[in-house]
């Protein structure tokens, strides 16, 4: 008795893992990045991004006449590195040409140790930076003329 018990078990199991096998090849035959793809836009742009206004154009078009690229410092690490070929790498080289194609403005990333970075940013040598937080002191000393708010 105890025989015909387990072969009916055996055949519940291997059917249960068979339509479980199943479920799952039928259900993930869909290519997932097709289905978001046509979600991500990508522009090219800074005139295309929704919300740019007029005067923001005209601002921007001042920073390109006024600047033949823009400087972007970071310290070494994963994000900012020495290629094999010795050029820039990483995060920051990849966020720097995307802001080069977007803005028509050459962004430069560049490798400075932790110590240039403030001075650099003070001097005008450095325009940007992603180190660096934002410290009190530094806020009481540079007040935006502007606040920005994001929508």
């Amino acid at each position: 008795m105890q025989g015909i018990y387990m072969r009916i078990h055996a055949r519940h199991a291997w059917f249960l893992l068979f339509t479980l096998i199943l479920v799952f090849l039928l259900t993930g035959c869909n290519n997932p990045l097709s289905y978001f793809s046509h979600r991500i836009i990508k522009y090219t742009s800074y005139r295309d991004i929704p919300g740019v206004t007029g005067d923001d154009i005209r601002a921007i078009d001042a920073i390109r006449e006024k600047y033949g690229s823009l400087v972007y410092g970071a310290i070494p690490s994963t994000e900012t590195f020495y290629t094999t070929d010795g050029e820039v790498g990483g995060y920051s080289a990849l966020l720097c040409d995307w802001l080069s194609e977007l803005f028509g403005i050459p962004f430069v990333p560049r490798v400075y140790e932790w110590g240039d970075i403030l001075p650099g940013l003070e001097s005008g040598v450095i325009d940007f930076n992603g180190d660096m937080m934002l410290a009190d002191e530094r806020q009481k000393k540079n007040k935006p003329k502007k606040q920005c708010k994001m929508q």
